[in-house]
């Protein structure tokens, strides 16, 4: 079972728990049965999602009824091909469109905006700020920087320390994995630019940060922050965003618009325009 449930990524087997306890509770709420199912219940399941849910999210959630199936030995129902199900997607979607909205791009002035609130004096600030250049010009995604959690901190998803290398005028970072490279099959090599005396130049941010927290594992986590007592401990996923979301907020922006994807999305907009 162990060897099974590895062949999914965390984010995978995650998104799995939450459409099940989704459909098991709009099952426990209608009086039915999850499996078999019959295809009037999910015309309904469908009505009762389309109430908070997006129209792309609900095609999603409705995949774990294949799953739910399989599980049992039984064959996949093929909901997306039953004529009734459609025909109530089709007026889920004129209801709801289906719109995917993205995260708006953080771009240098941003970036710019945001340093002002910044006091990189402070080991803190400077680590966030280190951690956002490290997003928007290594085109990464924070999940990919920064563990949820202590416990699940995974050396080859998430940075390490000894990733990075200072090569010339350039940091660079190996990456073993990524959500596209998901089972190791290449290596990838991100250079980070060094910016001379320029508050946007990633290897000053990340050199000094590192130079903060020398006595870090180079095989541990490679942004740490210390605690109360002094002691190092690696910053977390949410820790970050939740400054990050701050410092948008500071700058008289509107945080609903931007997430730590904006970071990525920032630098890959800024790169494809060859600035």
């Amino acid at each position: 079972m162990e060897l099974k449930e590895s062949a999914l990524a965390e984010s995978t087997k995650k998104a799995y728990a939450v459409h099940r306890k989704s459909f098991v509770k709009f099952c426990t709420l209608a009086g039915y049965d999850p499996v078999p199912v019959a295809m009037h219940m999910v015309c309904e399941y469908i009505a009762y999602l389309s109430d908070r849910l997006a129209y792309a999210s609900i095609k999603k959630y409705l995949g774990i009824i294949r799953i739910l199936h399989e599980e049992q030995g039984l064959q996949d129902p093929k909901v997306g091909d039953n004529y009734e199900v459609k025909l109530i997607l089709l007026a889920v979607r004129k209801k709801l469109g289906d719109k995917v909205e993205r995260r708006t791009p953080i771009e240098p002035d941003i970036l710019l905006k945001m340093f002002a609130y910044l006091n990189v004096q402070n080991a803190d600030d400077l680590v966030v700020w280190a951690i956002c250049l490290v997003g928007f010009y290594g085109l990464l995604r924070i999940s990919n920087i920064l563990p949820p959690s202590v416990g699940e901190f995974e050396p080859g998803k998430h940075l390490t320390r000894g990733n990075f290398m200072v090569a010339g005028d350039c940091l660079i970072i190996t990456l073993g994995w990524a959500k596209n490279n998901q089972f190791g099959e290449r290596v990838v090599k991100v250079p980070l630019p060094r910016l001379k005396d320029h508050v946007l130049c990633p290897v000053t941010a990340v050199v000094k940060t590192f130079d903060r927290s020398s006595e870090a594992n180079l095989n541990g986590p490679a942004f740490m922050r210390r605690s109360k007592n002094g002691k190092l401990t690696p910053v977390l996923y949410d820790w970050f965003r939740n400054r990050f979301l701050g410092l948008i907020k500071n700058c008289g922006l509107d945080n609903a618009r931007f997430g730590t994807h904006s970071l990525r999305r920032g630098g890959a907009s800024w790169a494809l325009a060859g600035r």
